[in-house]
């Protein structure tokens, strides 16, 4: 098993978690920096674009990654809104790549196929899918879906690796296996998470919730399909086991919910982080506005996350999120599927 494109060795990956779980040092070796709020697309369950705040310049972004390597970040997430939005993203890209950073896109893929040459060196890319055409479309926009499609080809011509990333609500909670049998044509790996009502800012979520007894039974089909040899899925069966017996049974509530209750203890601030558009530091994504934040433009990242404060909350449902606190956890099941997709990300 070679890990020989994998920037950052395994053995000092996890003398780093070891160092931050026990509180010796704050690591941050995932570091979700938030390029953009805006968006070409209204999707359903959505609306992060509604209220943008300002966005820091190329400059200070490219300080920002410079900072954030030296604090021994080894994976850089960018995301938004539509980072795409950027015109300076192929920038922010090489030179996260030049500090050695491995870096991901989250993306709705609209401007990736006139814009490939701007990725290059990118380590993989999340597209966001719904499913078939007629359940995308819908969500997102008529003709999206063929935009989406276009963006993996143009990624897949490029050797860029491809994530789909499903929202799974109830539009769409019965249609995994085409999503699955999609990624098995394309040669890409497939992702899924169930709904936020609270991270995603839904304005009708309890239209789009799933049905719980439909969500249990399509987590049990994804612990089935992952342990197919020829499976495509890039998460763990620890991962859809979390969510099978959790999800709906209690929704996350302040100082109440999936972590507080022992179920898994979330390193938010100590191992990952998340940066805002306007350069504010936070534990994660989902908890702006609730909790304080930092400016990294005034203090330093190192500074601001010195005073970040742990996470004091309910828990959520982002997959990345609990994914990384499954490994960071060393949960037996998710430990071995990163070492396999990181193999086969390499080898492949």
């Amino acid at each position: 098993m070679s890990f020989a494109r994998y920037r950052h060795s395994p053995a000092g990956t996890a003398w780093k978690i070891l160092k931050g779980r026990s509180g010796v040092a704050r690591i941050p070796l995932i570091v979700n920096l938030l390029l953009t709020y805006r968006c070409n697309l209204r999707c359903a369950y959505c609306g992060v674009w509604s209220n943008p705040p300002p966005e820091m310049d190329t400059a200070t972004v490219l300080q920002l990654i410079d900072q954030v390597a030296d604090a021994g970040t080894e994976r850089l997430s960018l995301g938004g809104g539509e980072p795409m939005l950027r015109r300076d993203l192929g920038n922010i890209i090489s030179h996260a790549k030049r500090r050695g950073l491995t870096v991901n896109l989250v993306s709705n893929g609209l401007q990736i196929p006139r814009r490939i040459g701007e990725l290059a060196g990118l380590d993989f890319l999340a597209i966001s899918l719904d499913g078939p055409q007629a359940v995308h479309d819908k969500a997102r926009g008529k003709g999206s879906y063929a935009r989406a499609i276009a963006a993996i080809r143009a990624a897949r011509a490029a050797n860029i690796e491809v994530w789909t990333t499903t929202v799974l609500g109830r539009n769409n909670i019965g249609l995994i296996p085409e999503v699955i049998a999609l990624a098995t044509r394309e040669g890409i790996r497939a992702t899924f998470l169930p709904v936020m009502k609270e991270g995603l800012q839904s304005r009708n979520a309890a239209e789009l919730l799933p049905d719980p007894e439909a969500f249990t039974a399509a987590m049990n089909y994804l612990i089935v399909e992952r342990d197919r040899p020829a499976t495509p899925l890039a998460s763990s069966t620890d991962l859809f086991a979390f969510y099978r017996d959790h999800w709906g049974r209690q929704q996350p509530q302040q100082k109440q919910g999936a972590w507080h209750a022992g179920r898994l203890r979330c390193h938010a601030a100590q191992l990952f982080c998340s940066i805002s558009p306007d350069g504010m530091l936070y534990p994660c994504n989902y908890l702006q506005g609730a909790v304080k934040g930092w400016s990294t433009t005034e203090l330093g990242f190192a500074h601001a996350l010195e005073k970040l404060q742990a996470p004091d909350c309910g828990g959520c449902w982002c997959d990345s999120f609990i994914e990384c606190n499954l490994v960071f956890g060393f949960k037996p099941g998710a430990l071995r599927n990163v070492l396999n997709v990181l193999a086969v990300h390499q080898e492949g």
